[in-house]
């Protein structure tokens, strides 16, 4: 059963629509529309809904259908789905490499003899962990605290009376 299917598939069973009525409409086969269901209902559970349906596909898939008679779409749209494909194969690397490189580092502290030896292993640890799950970036907050008369700061923005 493809990404599609299962999307299908899985917008029914929200619907409390029996397995069986599904497996027959969407030409599926029964015994996967019931494993299907025991997966998505354990899904829910713990809470990993979006790890069932690879949604880039579909949502691919839906846009193809959409726009079929431009004339390039669809080559776009393979072309898109393959640059998909390497990156999640990408993603998938870099996470192997992160784990051999984080047993090494873990391996290596058991050996320490210097406090800089240690230094450097925590500073690839840190990088290991900026890489794959903070988000670096600056948040600037800029405020207008000037209002145009004595009244307090932000007087003027706490009336929902329109202004000039």
């Amino acid at each position: 059963m493809d990404d599609t299917q299962k999307y299908k598939v899985i917008s029914k069973l929200q619907r409390d629509i029996s397995p069986k009525d599904i497996a027959s409409e969407l030409n599926v086969s029964y015994g996967g529309v019931l494993k299907l269901k025991r997966e998505f209902e354990e899904a829910k559970v713990n809470g990993t809904i979006d790890q069932l349906v690879n949604t880039s596909v579909v949502i691919l898939d839906e846009v193809g259908e959409k726009l079929s008679d431009l004339p390039t779409v669809q080559t776009e749209i393979n072309e898109l789905a393959k640059g998909i494909a390497g990156l999640e194969h990408l993603s998938e690397e870099l996470q192997q490499t992160a784990l051999i490189i984080n047993t090494r580092v873990r391996s290596l502290l058991l050996s320490i003899d210097h406090l800089s030896e240690l230094e450097i292993a925590a500073d690839v640890l840190c990088k290991l962990q900026t890489a794959f799950l903070n988000k670096n970036m600056t948040q600037v907050n800029v405020q207008n605290n000037y209002g145009d008369t004595d009244s307090p700061k932000y007087n003027q923005f706490l009336g929902d009376r329109p202004r000039d």
